[in-house]
């Protein structure tokens, strides 16, 4: 029930949120934003729900999906599906309905933590987005607060977006690419993608 989400988010009990599915992604992130801002780390993800009578509406199953960095077990280096499931739950993941993402700050990746002494320091981040389809906006998200945007190359279909971001007490930071309307070649409401962030811990803070 979607009443009972935030009590299992606070006892970790939420391997991944479903930013990107059959629903409205803006709508659903404010709600990610939410338990973020309250502490709780939770790793990006994406999913179709498998509904085949909506095909025709929102896309086939395989439009939405989640690309993980997965992490391999000590004692097999391979990349087993049980590592693809580890590296989910530690949020290595971006979650998107066609763009890809890339993103990393002072050298961590999505679901990596940056811890740094108190007071406030800048720190570098950096990113790309990859489209088939147009993409109008890429941008840089500080807890839920947009710090930085870039717009796409002419034909909308690649970005890079890099700078450096004032950061005074723990949180968390992600990059997002997202267009506000609909096209022919991506069956959703919109072309859509996000990575899980980057959690900062300042002080000895908790990140997110």
């Amino acid at each position: 029930l979607s009443n009972a989400l935030p009590v299992d988010a606070a006892l970790d009990l939420v391997d991944y949120y479903e930013v990107v599915g059959f629903a409205d992604p803006r709508t659903s992130a404010n709600v990610w934003y939410r338990l973020m801002n309250c502490g709780v780390r939770i790793a990006a993800a994406g999913g179709t729900d498998a509904m085949a009578n909506y095909a025709s509406l929102r896309g086939p199953v395989g439009v939405n999906r989640t690309y993980v960095r997965p992490s391999p077990a000590d004692d097999d280096p391979s990349p087993r599906h049980d590592a693809w499931l580890r590296g989910l739950k530690k949020g290595h993941s971006f979650a998107t309905n066609g763009p890809l993402l890339g993103f990393e700050v002072a050298g961590m990746e999505p679901g990596d933590e940056l811890r740094l002494d108190s007071g406030t320091q800048q720190i570098q981040y950096r990113g790309f987005m990859r489209s088939t389809v147009p993409v109008e906006h890429v941008e840089v998200v500080l807890n839920g607060v947009v710090v930085a945007s870039v717009t796409p190359d002419e034909k909308g279909l690649g970005a890079e977006i890099e700078g450096r971001v004032s950061i005074d007490s723990s949180g968390w930071l992600l990059l997002r690419a997202w267009s506000p309307t609909s096209n022919p070649l991506r069956f959703d409401l919109w072309p859509y993608a996000r990575t899980t962030p980057i959690w900062i811990s300042v002080g000895g803070g908790e990140g997110g």
